[in-house]
């Protein structure tokens, strides 16, 4: 039998019906403000067209933060992942938390509109001819991964021998010894020769579909469609490996590259474009951009 439970009526909530501890301006002055963030990780909806693209160029292994300050206003920004570990930062904020006045503000905190950085990448990436871009391959890339399947192969082989004459015989540690060293030859030759049989692949991808598909990117420029956006951010991620953005322009500058950055693009926010299977392109604020 089911016994039936009758619902309880807890009545009109009659408020201040207990003196409040505190006044309501001050209880909603302490509330946590509702910032609403995205990562720049994978994404469901089509704001973020470089969603997990985009790192930190002085700190490359941290990624650049997508976040929304104000959907309304369209207020969305890019800054470094590296700030929520970066001393200088920390010590900034602790500063302003206590009412003081905080030290110049580190690269970690340096944020860029997200919304003038696609317009900018969209504008010159357009221009680049991605075909262009590919290195030809060298005649020992081409012929490594059959050294590597030949090595492969000896080894397998010489393991072989050497299982046998365990099996004929007495147990020898010599033997042994040769048959461990075998072994981690094989574990090594297999990763090498798959991170060289997945290079190959990646490389004869990028030079049979980079031209079709800088064409469709193109195409798909002015998307405003979600659809679109989509298609296009899926386009982005096919020929692109990583975006280093570096908003204070380059550091450190390297010799060969200094007449490219002096006198006038010192200082400035540029980006490098690792391309599938290729050459990295810098593209400068002014629109300016060479293979590197």
């Amino acid at each position: 039998m089911k016994l039936m439970r009758r619902k309880r009526d807890t009545g009109e909530v009659i408020k201040n019906y207990y003196p409040p501890v505190i006044d309501e301006a001050t209880w909603q002055s302490i509330q946590p403000k509702k910032i609403k963030t995205f990562n720049a990780g994978p994404q469901t909806d089509a704001n973020n067209l470089f969603s997990g693209l985009l790192f930190d160029g002085y700190h490359p292994d941290y990624r650049m933060k997508f976040f929304m300050m104000n959907k309304e206003k369209g207020y969305i920004y890019l800054s470094s992942d590296y700030a929520t570990i970066d001393p200088l930062y920390l010590e900034r904020q602790q500063a302003m938390d206590r009412g003081e006045k905080p030290v110049a503000r580190p690269l970690s905190g340096e944020s860029i509109r997200y919304n003038e950085f696609e317009s900018h990448f969209l504008r010159h990436f357009s221009e680049i001819d991605l075909f262009q871009a590919l290195p030809e391959r060298t005649p020992a890339e081409s012929s490594r991964i059959g050294l590597l399947e030949k090595d492969q192969q000896d080894n397998t082989k010489a393991l072989a021998n050497l299982v046998r004459a365990i099996e004929s015989g007495e147990p020898s540690a010599v033997v042994m010894e040769q048959i461990k060293k075998r072994e981690a030859t094989a574990r090594r030759l297999a990763k090498e020769l798959e991170a060289a049989t997945d290079k190959e692949r990646r490389q004869k991808y990028a030079m049979d579909s980079f031209e079709e598909e800088h064409q469709r990117i193109i195409e798909l420029l002015g998307a405003e469609t979600r659809e679109a956006r989509l298609s296009l951010r899926s386009l982005l991620h096919r020929v692109i490996e990583r975006i280093e953005i570096f908003p204070a322009g380059l550091l450190e500058v390297p010799d060969d590259f200094k007449m490219v950055v002096y006198p006038d693009r010192h200082g400035m926010m540029c980006y490098k474009v690792k391309l599938v299977g290729s050459h990295p392109i810098w593209i400068w604020w002014d629109g300016w951009y060479p293979y590197y």
